[in-house]
């Protein structure tokens, strides 16, 4: 990068036509921003996720009216130059707005404005006591225990499947642990009765 300061060239990730255009702002020295990067940047009061479009030396406006960008939220470019190519063109073709033409240009994980994909947790469920109190009519809670009892902690989604009752069932069996007998743990072992 150069020794001159460079400005960016954001469209911000609203729906509205009146704001469907490029808006400028100061790439600070500590940040590294390329085409193609999501960004954050102060929009009026409220900050707002953007993407960047175009990076420049010689701004249209003023310097002293372009505010700095807060912070990049990827570490590297999630739209590819074929992809943004591909944005603008269809903000022409469909007339369009182009901050929904790049939300489409986006990896699955980052659509529409925030994070979805999320840390996937496996519920391990373990017996804490050999003989837990259960009601005679808990037949799906009796077969859970059994099958506890017999193969050790195992996945909350295996030991529902195994013994054909169901995730009620086996709240109600947490339930009990609680006032009595089951704890369940994302990634370690939890405790049964």
């Amino acid at each position: 990068m150069s020794s001159k300061q460079l400005y960016a060239g954001v469209i911000v990730d609203v729906k509205a036509e009146a704001v469907d255009r490029i808006f400028t702002y100061r790439i600070p020295p500590h940040l590294n921003v390329e085409v193609g990067h999501r960004v954050l940047v102060p929009f009026g009061p409220r900050r707002l996720e953007g993407y960047v479009i175009n990076l420049t030396e010689n701004p249209s406006i003023s310097p002293d009216k372009i505010r700095d960008i807060a912070r990049v939220l990827d570490s590297e470019p999630v739209i590819l130059p074929s992809l943004m190519e591909l944005a603008l063109w269809m903000r022409g073709a469909y007339h369009g707005l182009l901050s929904e033409a790049l939300q489409y240009m986006l990896p699955p994980g980052v659509r529409f404005g925030r994070e979805r994909v999320g840390v996937k947790v496996k519920q391990v469920v373990r017996l804490l006591s050999p003989n837990p109190e259960l009601s005679p009519r808990a037949t799906a809670q009796r077969r859970m225990v059994e099958m506890l009892r017999t193969s050790g902690p195992m996945e909350a989604a295996e030991l529902v499947k195994g013994a054909g009752g169901s995730y009620q069932a086996l709240q109600a069996l947490e339930k009990k642990r609680r006032g009595g007998h089951l704890p369940r743990t994302g990634g370690a072992p939890g405790r049964v009765g």
